[in-house]
């Protein structure tokens, strides 16, 4: 079913506008998933996944991440008739728990990692319901029939 798919990767990662369908922002999230996670293992195995040194890093590649993540969400989200904006409903929290976690404040407070935690996963589970599976809008509103 995918044997023929291709995508222009810059486009995908690297562009704010256009539309993209829900199978490519599928493929375009699970590549994402799978960087950060190899990426995240490649930092746990190098230098840990404790001290600050490992925190920074960790911030660090969260932040090389999320403009990729925005430009393909935003894509999807105007293929569905909605402004691109939205994309940022889940960068932000993951932003500030990312901040958070680096400056080391989660392992004071856990009922605020634990509140973080919630609110990005109902942006998550949102995310995928609706650019994953929701159908695409048309570009222009079809032409009215004329009467002959």
């Amino acid at each position: 079913m995918l044997r023929n798919l291709y995508f222009d990767w810059r486009f995908l990662f690297g562009a704010l506008d256009g539309r993209i369908d829900a199978a490519a922002w599928r493929c375009g999230a699970i590549a994402l998933a799978f960087v950060s996670l190899g990426l995240d293992r490649g930092r746990a195995a190098l230098i840990g996944s404790d001290g600050v040194s490992a925190r920074l890093l960790g911030l660090a590649l969260f932040v090389g991440l999320l403009y990729p993540f925005v430009a393909l969400s935003a894509k999807r989200f105007q293929d569905r008739g909605k402004r691109g904006e939205y994309a940022l409903l889940l960068a932000g929290p993951s932003a500030i728990h990312a901040a958070l976690a680096a400056n080391g404040l989660f392992a004071r407070m856990t009922w605020l990692e634990n509140l973080f935690g919630a609110a990005i996963l109902a942006c998550a589970l949102w995310f995928v319901l609706e650019l994953g599976f929701g159908a695409s809008r048309p570009s222009t509103p079809p032409a009215p029939h004329e009467a002959d």
